[in-house]
């Protein structure tokens, strides 16, 4: 079940990387578009030059923006190992024992390494907590 879980995360990873590119080259070319717009007319200081001027902020923001965002996920999600310690196998058999699932899949709790405990006391599986990051 590990194994499929892993694939399809492997999947949805490339899948998500794959939009992430083509969202940025749209940006590019928006923002290209715009530059060769005002090479080839020249810049005149007209409201067409003003509305062509907000739209190109626009595009540079925006892409910023996500650009920044991608960033901060990515690098909570790095930062999950070393955040919140491994489950203990006492916690472990304690949840089993209490019937605990994963309150984000609905899955029981298995020994490995693959499950965190946060500082409220929950655990959770890891490559759960990384989906809910992201």
């Amino acid at each position: 079940m590990e194994c499929l879980e892993l694939a399809h995360s492997r999947r949805l990873s490339i899948l998500d990387t794959g939009i992430f590119c083509l969202d940025m080259t749209c940006h590019i070319l928006t923002v290209a578009h715009f530059c060769h717009i005002w090479i080839i007319h020249g810049v005149q200081f007209t409201l067409i030059d003003g509305v062509l001027a907000l739209h190109l902020h626009s595009a540079i923001s925006t892409a910023c923006t996500k650009l920044v965002r991608r960033q901060n996920i990515h690098k909570i999600a790095r930062d999950l190992e070393g955040k919140f310690p491994n489950a203990t196998d006492e916690e472990l058999k304690q949840a089993a024992t209490d019937g605990d699932v994963c309150c984000i899949c609905l899955m029981s709790m298995t020994k490995g390494g693959n499950i965190k405990k946060l500082p409220c006391g929950h655990i959770y599986h890891t490559h759960c907590l990384r989906e809910v990051i992201e």
